[in-house]
Protein backbone atom coordinates (compact mmCIF):
# COMPACT_ATOMS: atom_id res chain seq x y z
CA UNK A 1 0.00 0.00 0.00
CA UNK A 2 2.09 3.44 -0.97
CA UNK A 3 4.88 1.60 -1.71
CA UNK A 4 5.30 -0.19 1.72
CA UNK A 5 4.34 -3.67 2.67
CA UNK A 6 3.82 -5.23 6.27
CA UNK A 7 5.05 -8.53 7.75
CA UNK A 8 5.55 -10.72 10.59
CA UNK A 9 8.26 -13.00 11.58
CA UNK A 10 9.18 -15.27 14.59
CA UNK A 11 13.02 -16.10 16.02
CA UNK A 12 13.30 -19.94 16.59
CA UNK A 13 13.27 -20.47 20.39
CA UNK A 14 11.53 -17.25 21.26
CA UNK A 15 8.30 -16.45 22.41
CA UNK A 16 8.23 -13.17 21.22
CA UNK A 17 6.87 -11.73 17.76
CA UNK A 18 8.20 -9.12 15.25
CA UNK A 19 7.16 -7.11 13.13
CA UNK A 20 8.52 -4.62 9.88
CA UNK A 21 7.80 -2.59 7.59
CA UNK A 22 9.12 -2.86 4.09
CA UNK A 23 9.94 -0.10 1.48
CA UNK A 24 9.25 -2.18 -1.97
CA UNK A 25 11.01 -0.02 -3.99
CA UNK A 26 14.63 0.50 -2.14
CA UNK A 27 13.94 -2.62 -0.32
CA UNK A 28 15.05 -1.10 2.93
CA UNK A 29 13.46 -3.21 6.28
CA UNK A 30 12.52 -1.22 9.02
CA UNK A 31 11.72 -2.70 12.33
CA UNK A 32 7.94 -1.76 14.31
CA UNK A 33 8.15 -1.61 17.85
CA UNK A 34 5.41 -0.11 20.09
CA UNK A 35 6.52 1.53 23.31
CA UNK A 36 6.92 -1.09 26.24
CA UNK A 37 5.73 -4.20 23.80
CA UNK A 38 7.34 -7.68 24.10
CA UNK A 39 5.36 -9.10 20.71
CA UNK A 40 4.57 -6.89 17.79
CA UNK A 41 2.55 -7.78 14.84
CA UNK A 42 1.54 -6.24 11.66
CA UNK A 43 -1.08 -6.88 9.08
CA UNK A 44 -2.70 -4.16 8.09
CA UNK A 45 -1.58 -0.84 6.16
CA UNK A 46 -3.61 1.91 4.79
CA UNK A 47 -2.03 4.35 2.81
CA UNK A 48 -3.26 7.93 3.56
CA UNK A 49 -1.59 10.20 1.00
CA UNK A 50 1.61 11.77 0.76
CA UNK A 51 3.89 10.19 3.80
CA UNK A 52 0.76 9.27 6.09
CA UNK A 53 0.03 5.49 6.49
CA UNK A 54 -2.09 3.68 9.14
CA UNK A 55 -0.91 0.48 10.53
CA UNK A 56 -3.62 -2.33 12.55
CA UNK A 57 -1.97 -5.51 14.11
CA UNK A 58 -1.92 -6.34 17.60
CA UNK A 59 0.58 -6.53 20.57
CA UNK A 60 1.37 -7.45 23.85
CA UNK A 61 3.52 -5.49 26.43
CA UNK A 62 4.03 -6.56 30.40
CA UNK A 63 1.30 -3.07 31.29
CA UNK A 64 -1.22 -4.82 29.32
CA UNK A 65 -2.13 -7.39 31.76
CA UNK A 66 -3.82 -9.71 28.95
CA UNK A 67 -1.92 -11.44 25.86
CA UNK A 68 -2.31 -9.22 23.02
CA UNK A 69 -4.98 -5.87 22.49
CA UNK A 70 -5.30 -4.94 19.00
CA UNK A 71 -3.99 -1.44 17.78
CA UNK A 72 -4.26 1.66 15.47
CA UNK A 73 -1.30 4.17 14.45
CA UNK A 74 -0.42 6.65 12.16
CA UNK A 75 3.24 6.46 10.93
CA UNK A 76 4.88 8.73 8.26
CA UNK A 77 6.80 6.86 6.15
CA UNK A 78 9.56 9.50 5.53
CA UNK A 79 10.20 10.22 9.08
CA UNK A 80 9.80 6.40 10.34
CA UNK A 81 7.81 8.19 13.87
CA UNK A 82 4.30 7.02 14.68
CA UNK A 83 1.32 8.70 16.54
CA UNK A 84 -2.21 8.55 18.29
CA UNK A 85 -1.52 5.05 18.97
CA UNK A 86 -4.62 3.80 20.20
CA UNK A 87 -5.34 0.07 21.97
CA UNK A 88 -8.73 -1.96 21.44
CA UNK A 89 -9.87 -4.84 23.29
CA UNK A 90 -13.27 -6.65 22.24
CA UNK A 91 -16.28 -4.81 22.27
CA UNK A 92 -14.49 -1.46 24.24
CA UNK A 93 -14.56 -3.63 27.23
CA UNK A 94 -10.99 -4.62 28.71
CA UNK A 95 -12.64 -7.56 30.68
CA UNK A 96 -14.57 -9.72 28.00
CA UNK A 97 -10.94 -10.91 25.99
CA UNK A 98 -7.46 -11.85 26.79
CA UNK A 99 -6.81 -11.42 22.91
CA UNK A 100 -7.64 -9.09 20.47
CA UNK A 101 -6.31 -8.71 17.52
CA UNK A 102 -7.07 -6.85 13.67
CA UNK A 103 -6.26 -8.85 11.06
CA UNK A 104 -6.22 -6.17 7.98
CA UNK A 105 -7.25 -2.70 7.14
CA UNK A 106 -9.26 -0.63 4.76
CA UNK A 107 -10.72 2.91 4.47
CA UNK A 108 -14.49 3.33 5.10
CA UNK A 109 -16.54 6.57 4.03
CA UNK A 110 -16.65 8.64 7.51
CA UNK A 111 -12.91 9.11 6.90
CA UNK A 112 -12.47 6.17 9.44
CA UNK A 113 -11.10 2.45 8.91
CA UNK A 114 -12.54 -0.94 8.93
CA UNK A 115 -10.94 -3.58 10.23
CA UNK A 116 -11.15 -7.83 10.80
CA UNK A 117 -10.27 -9.21 13.96
CA UNK A 118 -9.90 -11.86 15.65
CA UNK A 119 -10.61 -12.18 19.81
CA UNK A 120 -10.71 -15.00 22.41
CA UNK A 121 -12.56 -14.44 25.54
CA UNK A 122 -10.79 -13.58 29.41
CA UNK A 123 -11.52 -17.50 30.22
CA UNK A 124 -10.09 -18.42 26.99
CA UNK A 125 -12.74 -20.85 26.64
CA UNK A 126 -14.68 -18.67 23.71
CA UNK A 127 -12.98 -17.04 20.75
CA UNK A 128 -14.34 -15.10 17.29
CA UNK A 129 -14.48 -12.70 14.74
CA UNK A 130 -15.72 -8.91 14.31
CA UNK A 131 -16.01 -6.26 11.70
CA UNK A 132 -14.98 -3.38 13.24
CA UNK A 133 -15.12 0.10 12.13
CA UNK A 134 -13.58 3.43 13.67
CA UNK A 135 -13.71 6.87 12.55
CA UNK A 136 -11.20 9.57 13.40
CA UNK A 137 -11.81 12.42 15.74
CA UNK A 138 -11.82 16.03 14.54
CA UNK A 139 -7.88 16.54 16.20
CA UNK A 140 -6.60 13.62 13.82
CA UNK A 141 -6.81 10.97 16.76
CA UNK A 142 -8.91 7.49 16.58
CA UNK A 143 -12.58 7.35 18.11
CA UNK A 144 -14.12 4.84 19.95
CA UNK A 145 -14.47 0.76 17.64
CA UNK A 146 -17.98 -0.22 16.49
CA UNK A 147 -17.95 -4.21 16.79
CA UNK A 148 -20.22 -6.53 14.42
CA UNK A 149 -19.52 -10.31 15.47
CA UNK A 150 -19.18 -12.44 12.74
CA UNK A 151 -20.40 -16.25 12.92
CA UNK A 152 -20.66 -18.65 10.15
CA UNK A 153 -24.00 -20.77 10.86
CA UNK A 154 -23.27 -23.99 11.82
CA UNK A 155 -19.77 -23.34 12.82
CA UNK A 156 -17.51 -23.88 15.89
CA UNK A 157 -14.86 -21.22 15.46
CA UNK A 158 -14.76 -18.27 12.58
CA UNK A 159 -12.21 -16.26 11.97
CA UNK A 160 -11.98 -12.95 10.15
CA UNK A 161 -8.65 -12.56 8.27
CA UNK A 162 -8.90 -9.62 6.10
CA UNK A 163 -11.34 -6.73 4.61
CA UNK A 164 -11.92 -4.52 2.24
CA UNK A 165 -14.64 -1.70 2.23
CA UNK A 166 -17.42 -3.73 4.06
CA UNK A 167 -16.31 -7.34 2.65
CA UNK A 168 -14.92 -9.76 5.16
CA UNK A 169 -12.85 -12.85 4.19
CA UNK A 170 -11.52 -15.68 6.48
CA UNK A 171 -12.12 -19.20 7.97
CA UNK A 172 -14.67 -21.18 9.98
CA UNK A 173 -14.26 -24.68 11.32
CA UNK A 174 -17.02 -27.60 11.16
CA UNK A 175 -16.58 -30.77 13.43
CA UNK A 176 -18.00 -33.36 11.71
CA UNK A 177 -17.52 -35.55 14.85
CA UNK A 178 -14.78 -35.75 17.38
CA UNK A 179 -12.21 -36.63 15.41
CA UNK A 180 -13.04 -34.98 11.95
CA UNK A 181 -12.98 -31.33 10.99
CA UNK A 182 -13.89 -29.62 8.32
CA UNK A 183 -11.96 -25.80 7.44
CA UNK A 184 -13.44 -23.59 4.33
CA UNK A 185 -13.39 -20.24 3.46
CA UNK A 186 -16.26 -17.59 3.47
CA UNK A 187 -16.50 -14.13 2.15
CA UNK A 188 -19.34 -11.96 4.57
CA UNK A 189 -20.65 -8.29 2.73
CA UNK A 190 -21.47 -6.72 6.41
CA UNK A 191 -24.36 -4.11 6.75
CA UNK A 192 -23.80 -1.47 8.22
CA UNK A 193 -25.17 2.33 9.30
CA UNK A 194 -22.63 4.12 7.57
Amino acid sequence: MGGIAVGNYDVENDKNGYAFLCDITTKEYTEFKLPDSITNTLYGIWYNGEDSYTLAGGYSSHKLGKLSQAFLVDYNGKTKKISNLKTFSYKNETVLSIITHFEGITDSKDNGYNMPADWITLNGEGNGASFVSVSRNSDGSFGEANWIDIEFPGSSVTSANTVYKNNVLGIYVVKEDTDTKEISSFVAKVVTDK
